[in-house]
């Protein structure tokens, strides 16, 4: 989405370009994997086990088959070009949106989610807190294996406090895009398959307005 309309994405726009030329220009030369080779090896996960892959953004659940003794460590997320530190989804996006028919059974969800799920998510090491309570927690200090780092994951979640905002109708969004950006890196011409997606996704947009 852009600006201050809700209803339109500016993908396609020259600035946006520039971002998507540069993502695929890396996977034409291969300092980025491609997803054909990503499926091949079992994901990024895979590939970074079989050493094919040197550095992958993760989540504590795409690192689970990494072997506690990996020569292997996690660092801090990444500042943007304009210093924002901005996260893409702060703890999987997990929301309520305005359009829900049940908003009072769907809050005690969610807090039922982010305070005792959350916590046996952090026991078997498949997440990180999703609460500044749960920072200290001792069974999140208890859940670290020898690579990881419980300081980078708790800095990451005070940044993950500033998430672009997932709009009702991501998952089709999410699909329409990486349609063109595949497109794109098989050879159609960016500007050209992003123009093409703006209109589909631009009408998920307005179909799901609150």
């Amino acid at each position: 989405m852009g600006g201050d309309d809700p209803t339109e994405t500016l993908m396609h726009e020259p600035a946006a370009l520039k971002g998507w030329d540069w993502m695929i220009d890396r996977v034409i030369d291969e300092r980025f994997a491609s997803g054909s080779t990503l499926e091949s090896f079992g994901g990024a996960e895979g590939m970074f086990i079989s050493g094919k892959l040197a550095f992958y953004l993760a989540s504590r659940w795409t690192t689970t088959r990494i072997p506690p003794d990996f020569r292997a460590g996690t660092v801090p997320m990444y500042k943007h070009p304009n210093g924002d530190d901005t996260s893409r989804n702060a703890c999987n996006a997990l929301s309520l949106h305005s359009k829900s028919p049940n908003k009072d059974e769907a809050w005690e969800v969610l807090k039922y989610w982010t305070s005792t799920v959350a916590k046996d998510m952090v026991a078997v090491g498949y997440t990180a807190p999703w609460l500044k309570s749960h920072m200290a927690s001792p069974v999140w200090e208890a859940s670290i294996v020898p690579w990881d780092n419980v300081e980078v994951h708790n800095a990451n979640l005070l940044q993950d406090r500033r998430p672009f905002y997932h709009p009702p109708g991501y998952e089709e969004i999410n699909a329409l895009t990486k349609k063109a950006y595949d497109e794109a890196v098989l050879g159609k011409p960016t500007a050209e398959a992003f123009a093409d997606a703006k209109p589909k996704i631009d009408q998920v947009l307005v179909d799901n307005l609150p």
